[in-house]
């Protein structure tokens, strides 16, 4: 067999993979518009990625998550050409401006408490929440450090 031949079956082998993904798989529940949709989004995006599906699957598969209205107007919008153009379309659409998105990332980590956790564990349920960040959206290193040292037990603070 050629390598030519290979990378086609290849290829081949992961489309069909990916589409009995599809098929069993529910990707995400349906978008609440009292939801917030660049949250919901970035879980979309994740919950695909996991699947190994490809940006045009997403597009696709997009529809089945939405409310009509929302649906409709994703099938309309010539923003829709590419799964990155649709993201940031639907986000300005129906989403949280960036700084105010910003705020409402910080609480979180904000309202954490250290208390009686051990050091590593309270790091581990810090970074779950910034990982949690879409990277487009991500707070900057030094607001998070500054975040994170308000957050710890004033008993760590004094080694800090």
């Amino acid at each position: 067999m050629s390598a030519t031949n290979s990378t086609l079956l290849t290829q081949l082998l992961g489309q069909l993979l990916s589409e009995s993904r599809l098929t069993n798989s529910v990707i995400s529940p349906v978008y609440d518009p009292q939801e917030n949709i660049n949250n919901w989004l970035n879980q979309y995006d994740l919950n695909c990625k996991r699947l190994a599906l490809t940006d045009d699957q997403k597009l696709t598969q997009i529809g089945k998550y939405l409310p009509a209205e929302i649906s409709n107007w994703v099938s309309r919008t010539p923003s829709a050409a590419t799964w990155g153009s649709l993201k940031v379309a639907l986000i300005n659409t129906y989403g949280i401006p960036l700084e105010k998105y910003k705020l409402l990332l910080r609480r979180p980590l904000e309202s954490l408490r250290q208390g009686n956790l051990p050091s590593r564990r309270f790091s581990v349920m810090f970074e779950s929440i910034v990982l949690e960040f879409d990277s487009t959206h991500a707070l900057d290193a030094p607001t998070l450090r500054i975040i994170y040292l308000r957050v710890m037990s004033s008993v760590e603070k004094r080694f800090v």
